[in-house]
Order: structure tokens, then sequence, then C-alpha cells
């Protein structure tokens, strides 16, 4: 299986590992400081093609972030992330222009227990284009390669779900009106 790595993915997966109380080995810890390292160095917004190449968007990859360090801001590897993704989540909030990352953004502010602003409202083209995940072709490929297609359309398959962007404005609600 060719090496590809998604700075989503991978706090997913160590959300996994936290969540499960199971022991950090060394990959685990190297994973937790590479993401840590990444925000630091704003991969996140200045290449987020190449950062998370099948989530591709700030906005997501603030949300995926956010989850892991809400759930577990009290780890050691973690203890430090947070002012920096509210941060960043309140500058995101000023240059979103699609309603459902918008939604994201609320999210993930409501997570680490911040104000999160007015209730948006999710016009329709908000929905037809807004894409949570993509399939991206070359994102197995060596580097430069993968660089250079990072942020072409013609190497990715977007997929939406209705029912899951419900999910999504659901679990806002939820969140923000606890």
């Amino acid at each position: 299986m060719p090496v590809d790595f998604d700075i989503c993915v991978q706090a997913n997966g160590m959300r996994l590992v936290l969540d499960n109380q199971l022991e950090l080995n060394r990959y685990d810890s190297a994973t937790i400081r590479l993401m840590k390292d990444m925000l630091i160095a704003r991969k996140h917004i200045k290449r987020p093609h190449y950062t998370s190449p099948h989530y591709q968007s700030t906005p997501i990859i603030l949300y995926h972030l956010a989850r892991l360090v809400a759930a577990h801001s009290q780890h050691p590897l973690l203890a430090d992330v947070k002012p920096l993704l509210v941060k960043d989540l309140k500058k995101e909030m000023q240059r979103a222009g699609n309603g459902m990352e918008q939604i994201l953004l609320q999210t993930s502010l409501s997570r680490l227990h911040e104000p999160a602003g007015e209730s948006n409202h999710i016009a329709r083209e908000d929905w037809d284009n807004f894409y949570f995940f993509v399939a991206n072709m070359t994102s197995v490929f060596p580097n430069p390669i993968k660089g250079i297609f990072a942020n072409s359309r013609k190497t990715n398959f977007f997929y939406r779900s209705e029912a899951y962007y419900l999910t999504l404005l659901v679990e806002n609600e939820m969140l923000r009106f606890r």
C-alpha cells in the first residue's frame, strides 16, 4: 500500500488511540508532534490541498483537529494546541464564504467551549458547492508530483452526502445549545 498522508486521517487515528486509552508508541507521539508542527507552520492554511488531500479545506482540517483537541485537551502533547486552534477558527469564520464551512467552524468553536456566533442559514448552493470528502488520485504520488497536482480538480473525485450534511447541522445545533 503506498504511503498517503492526510492530517485529518491522522487526527482521527489519534482520536481512536486516545479515546480507547491505548498506550502511545513512538509513531503515535511522532504523529501528534507532526500535526502540531504543521499547525504551527500554518500548513493547513497555506497548503490545505497538500496537507489534507482527502478533505482539502482549511475549515474541514480545523474541524478534525478541534475534535481531537476538544476530546483530549489535557494530553501533554496536545495541551498547548487549543489557543492556536481557536485563533485560526475565528479567523476562518471571517473568511469562509460557504454556509457549510461556517457550520463546521461554529461546531469546532463550540467543541472547544468558545462562543460560536449566531446560527447560519444554509442556502441550497452551500449544499451543492460543499464537498466534505475528496478522492485524490495523486495523493500517493511522490513529491514534487503530488504537490503539483494537489489542487487540480482533474485528479479529484468530489463526494457529497446530504444525509451527512444534515448530521453536521444537528451536531452543530446540539453543541451550540448544550
